[in-house]
């Protein structure tokens, strides 16, 4: 049925809200951080919002169909959605605009290193990260003792 985007992993669907299951997509509030930043560039953005929109224009006004295949710790439902036969749980992966979160699929795995090699999505950053550790990195930058806290908040989200 019309499908509303909640977050960037999450539809309402015929007014059932519906997680894409085995994958995390960044929240709205995610700041996604490029320590590599061309001169005069943004060294941070806001991925999570930019992910949601993503998918939001991915799924247009096109009909969403969700295979529920499960609850998450909190009782919340976890589906496979599709837009006609294209997978969005898996379209979102290979955009770069969310990581296998436990996927025991090889598709999926293999989707993220592609879209990670490509610099696709969230992925145009070394790390996402929160808000917070986003601030101290702000100030670490600043510092001279920068790279030591760079590489005290380096994450591997594959």
């Amino acid at each position: 049925g019309p499908a509303e985007v909640v977050a960037a992993g999450v539809l309402k669907v015929d007014g059932t809200i519906v997680r894409l299951a085995g994958i995390a997509a960044p929240d709205r509030r995610r700041m996604c951080v490029a320590f590599h930043a061309k001169p005069g560039g943004k060294p941070a953005w806001r991925c999570g919002r930019e992910a949601a929109r993503a998918l939001g224009q991915a799924i247009g006004k096109q009909q969403v169909r969700c295979e529920i295949v499960g609850a998450d710790r909190y009782n919340r439902l976890q589906g496979n959605c599709y837009v006609g036969r294209q997978n969005i749980n898996n379209w979102m992966v290979k955009s770069g605009w969310a990581h296998a979160n436990g996927s025991r699929s090889a598709t999926v795995r293999r989707l993220q290193a592609e879209a990670k090699a490509a610099g696709r999505g969230m992925w145009r950053g070394q790390l996402a990260l929160n808000v917070r550790v986003h601030n101290l990195i702000g100030m670490a930058t600043q510092s001279r003792s920068g790279n030591s806290i760079r590489s005290l908040v380096s994450i591997n989200l594959a």
